[in-house]
């Protein structure tokens, strides 16, 4: 499998164009939102040696505060400094430490990005394909955009406006503008799942699965019922099974 370039980016940059990198995060989960975010590097960007940079200084500022409880964070970095070409990267790839580190280093390098959001409610009315659409559209319309060429990660995208854009099957294994908006939507929606949902739902531990289909989450529906963000479409197949009743074999 591949790591993400700026290949396809360096074709559009050579005709003066600027690339937004399209990704979500949430599009399989049970409940809550779908987030995309929406990433555009500065033309030319030299990520290697601004990566270097950042973990250097970020690691300089980690050991000036002498906390013990920052070697691991400290270990962390070091091997992100000898492997540059790995920060970022599919964010399902990345543990969540190096996620949260990808995610400081993009929005402080970025040229531009924005990260949205389409509701549990909103998936129910217009399926989650047409949601992710949404969510993507809703963070371009945040970007100061001009003659931009977007790249989504997928096959399906709804044109916009009059940008040129193309698909890529496993964007965010082969660019790096889309693996960043890939990390930038992942941890928004992990936070968001963590700091709001989880809080007020805690028997649920959407801080553990954020509402995707583990057998924590199946049995926590079991024991505790549906709350009000669980997508209802998603769970037709699964309230079917729960409420079969069983045959009785007869002798």
């Amino acid at each position: 499998m591949s790591d993400p370039s700026f290949e396809i980016e360096r074709k559009y940059w050579s005709e003066n164009r600027n690339v937004v990198g399209l990704d979500e995060a949430g599009r399989g989960a049970l409940a809550g939102p779908v987030f995309a975010a929406a990433v555009i590097f500065p033309m030319n960007f030299e990520l290697s040696t601004r990566v270097k940079s950042f973990l250097n200084e970020y690691k300089s500022n980690l050991l000036n505060m002498g906390s013990k409880n920052n070697l691991l964070l400290i270990e962390k970095i070091d091997s992100l400094i000898d492997s540059p070409q790995y920060f970022i990267n599919d964010s399902k790839k990345l543990d969540k430490i190096s996620r949260e580190i990808a995610y400081t280093f993009i929005t402080k390098n970025a040229e531009q990005y924005a990260v949205s959001s389409v509701d549990h409610d909103e998936i129910d009315k217009i399926n989650i394909l047409q949601a992710s659409q949404l969510s993507f559209r809703k963070s371009l319309d945040k970007l100061n955009l001009s003659s931009e060429h977007l790249l989504i990660d997928g096959n399906y995208f709804k044109k916009y406006k009059d940008h040129s854009f193309e698909t890529v099957i496993k964007g965010d294994s082969k660019s790096f503008s889309i693996a960043a908006a890939s990390i930038l939507a992942k941890v928004t929606r992990d936070k968001f799942m963590t700091e709001a949902l989880s809080a007020k739902y805690p028997l649920y531990g959407f801080d553990k699965h954020f509402g995707y289909a583990t057998k924590v989450h199946f049995d926590a529906i079991k024991k505790f019922g549906e709350t009000d963000i669980h997508r209802k479409t998603f769970l037709v197949k699964f309230n079917a099974r729960k409420n079969q009743v069983p045959q009785q074999t007869l002798f």
